[in-house]
């Protein structure tokens, strides 16, 4: 079994001090996580997918919503992510913000994934014949958010996701 680990995040999504820069958009995107339903996370997060795709759906969710509005111009060229304040457009380095936003994301998803790994450590103790499939789909939960503690991962959805708004 794929492991989740020890290691704590170190930006709550609840709780993020780390760059007051971000003032605007962390209620924002924390308003668009908070939409995102427990079955909604349990779904894409049990596809396995070979390019990722259902981590890059997800940090989509969380830069748009369900309004498909996004008030971040993201821009690949510069390497950094644009977005207007109230008063100022600002900047901010692509690799802090996908760190920022990949991790309020892990954190909503945490929660969904342990209660899943849970109940299936449930159905091992109960020797239950829907073993092997529950097995594979919490190695797929695992796989994925594990993809979003990993920096150089991040990056790479970014680009997805950059060229995906774009369009």
């Amino acid at each position: 079994m794929i492991s989740l680990g020890n290691q704590t995040p170190k930006h709550q999504s609840n709780n993020i001090q780390t760059n007051e820069k971000l003032d605007p958009l962390i209620p924002y995107i924390e308003k668009n996580l908070n939409g995102l339903k427990s079955s909604t996370i349990k779904d894409l997060l049990d596809i396995s997918s070979k390019n990722n795709d259902t981590i890059v759906n997800l940090l989509k969710y969380a830069l748009i919503g369900e309004n498909h509005k996004c008030p971040v111009i993201l821009s690949n060229r510069d390497s950094v992510v644009k977005y207007q304040d109230t008063e100022q457009q600002k900047t901010i380095n692509i690799v802090e913000f996908a760190d920022i936003v990949c991790t309020m994301l892990y954190n909503k998803c945490l929660p969904v994934v342990r209660s899943l790994n849970d109940e299936q450590n449930e159905l091992l103790e109960q020797n239950n014949d829907h073993l092997e499939k529950e097995h594979l789909l919490d190695n797929n939960r695992i796989k994925n958010i594990n993809l979003l503690r990993d920096k150089g991962n991040q990056i790479e959805l970014f680009k997805r996701v950059i060229s995906f708004i774009k369009n």
